[in-house]
């Protein structure tokens, strides 16, 4: 079974009929009508019902779409945990604040951020005066 014809079958049901899922799956109607034809004869079953107010599910394709909407949740999870994992952040970051602000207002967010990015050194400076961002080197990116 083919994730894009599960997927297919979500959205014709979230929407209720083809020309609407075509729009939101940026493709022709028709293009949505073969590929449930398609699927229900590679199963050997229906999935929808055509009717004049739009495709409803059988009881099949009840089943099918629990088992879809699970796979869509799965994969969606997948991608929030893998995506960009090689991507880590890392490097100094420098952070000038006032010290209550840093001790009441903000230490627990700076503690998880610390434990959320390990390779990022977070510098903290504890002061009551202006900083200029001028007065910073830049640095290159490719030292």
């Amino acid at each position: 079974m083919d994730w894009d014809d599960l997927r297919l079958i979500v959205v014709v049901a979230q929407s209720g009929s083809v020309r609407r899922a075509a729009e939101v799956l940026g493709v022709n109607h028709s293009t949505v009508s073969r590929r449930i034809n398609i699927f229900e004869k590679k199963l050997g079953v229906k999935v929808f019902d055509r009717t004049p107010r739009g495709f409803t599910m059988t009881s099949a394709g009840e089943e099918i779409l629990t088992s879809a909407r699970y796979v869509e949740d799965e994969i969606a999870e997948l991608e929030r945990r893998v995506l960009g994992r090689d991507l880590e952040l890392s490097g100094t970051l420098h952070v000038t604040l006032a010290e209550a602000l840093a001790i009441n207002l903000l230490m627990s967010d700076l503690t998880k951020f610390t434990n959320r990015y390990p390779n990022i050194d977070l510098k903290i400076t504890i002061s009551y005066e202006e900083f200029s961002l001028l007065a910073v080197k830049p640095m290159s990116l490719f030292a």
